[in-house]
């Protein structure tokens, strides 16, 4: 019976994550996938020709739920005949399943915190979804649309690189410098970064660089969470600057109709 039973499991199981699938569903290949799973590889080949996982033959990208896969593996899970561990890693994603749904909800609610937990679960491909680039931009951008300094930032770095979005690095630029006026550290950071070193289409301006630095470096900004590594990158480059030149302050002193400016291009 064991046997049997491990046998029914081993054929049910994702060969992507090696785990029994808690959305499964079948590809044009006949085999059965952790639906984020395939999403994601299906992504990953949307330049190339798609190959199946397993056959590394070519296969076409449509997907059906296998509702009675994922019955029967509800029956294996509850019934007391898979291995602990088995059980355990599913039911553990199946509680990340009830917190994305949560998540959602709030994030559809309007909730732009949620909404931005949810662009950063898209781009990291965790809590179960797969990661995909245009969930991560749409999850920004409608972020940013409700007025979000970090949704405009991450929006902005989807603009900038094209990840998820046609790329525009002038709106990206404006969405950028509205999120660093707004509070937003990762804003402010770019624009000292970019300021400094002359990139996407801004001249080189080391006062420019400096103000928005030492917003990073002073604490001075509303919207935090910055890595350590970029915030040691700010005080490098501050560091550097001041070395010539007198230091900036965290006031803003031309920079005071900088939000009106930015307003009107929206």
């Amino acid at each position: 019976m064991v046997d049997t039973v491990g046998d029914i499991a081993s054929i049910l199981m994702c060969p992507i994550t090696q785990d029994l699938p808690l959305d499964p569903v079948i590809a044009e290949d006949g085999r059965i996938y952790e639906h984020a799973a395939i999403l994601q590889w299906i992504e990953q080949c949307a330049d190339a020709t798609l190959r199946s996982p397993i056959t590394n033959l070519p296969m076409g990208p449509r997907i059906q739920p296998a509702i009675q896969v994922r019955q029967t593996i509800e029956k294996l899970i509850y019934g007391g005949v898979l291995s602990q561990d088995v059980v355990a890693r599913w039911k553990a994603r199946l509680d990340e399943e009830d917190e994305v749904k949560v998540t959602r909800s709030k994030a559809k609610a309007g909730d732009t915190t949620a909404m931005l937990q949810m662009a950063m679960w898209y781009q990291s491909g965790i809590k179960g979804l797969p990661r995909l680039s245009q969930q991560y931009f749409c999850w920004s951008k409608r972020a940013s649309d409700a007025g979000n300094p970090r949704g405009m930032a991450c929006a902005a770095e989807c603009y900038l690189s094209g990840e998820g979005v046609e790329p525009n690095a002038v709106y990206g630029l404006h969405l950028m410098t509205l999120a660093a006026v707004r509070g937003s550290e990762a804003g402010a950071f770019c624009l000292g970064l970019w300021y400094s070193e002359g990139l996407y289409g801004l001249p080189i301006n080391e006062e420019e660089s400096k103000y928005w630095l030492t917003k990073v470096v002073g604490n001075c900004c509303i919207f935090s969470g910055l890595s350590a590594a970029a915030r040691h990158v700010a005080k490098s480059i501050l560091e550097e600057l001041l070395m010539t030149t007198r230091p900036a302050v965290c006031e803003a002193s031309d920079h005071d109709d900088m939000l009106d400016s930015c307003e009107d291009i929206q």
